[in-house]
């Protein structure tokens, strides 16, 4: 369940999909890849799909990342869930959307 403080908030079933498809034998989620600041990122699941930044910190204590989004008109931080985020390769770096 998720609360923003309003009660339950909805979560996306491709996002469920992406949490459980990572739950090891001992029932934890780990996120397979280490993250680097500077590393360029593409957001495969959720509201901000396919969305493309670089990660600004690694918060190792929660497996969360903040990342800096990149776009034409806007920079924003977002911090976001290890499992929804894959590194891309250094080739593929801002790609547009």
């Amino acid at each position: 369940m998720v609360d923003f403080g309003n009660g339950p908030s909805p979560v996306d079933d491709i996002v469920i999909d992406t949490i459980r498809s990572q739950i090891n034998a001992e029932g934890l989620v780990r996120a397979d890849e280490n993250f680097d600041c500077g590393d360029s990122v593409m957001i495969k699941a959720g509201l901000f799909e396919r969305l493309h930044g670089t990660v600004e910190r690694d918060l190792q204590d929660c497996d969360r990342l903040i990342i800096l989004l990149s776009s034409v008109s806007y920079q924003g931080r977002l911090m976001i869930e290890k499992a929804l985020v894959k590194k891309l390769a250094p080739s593929n770096e801002l790609m547009a959307v």
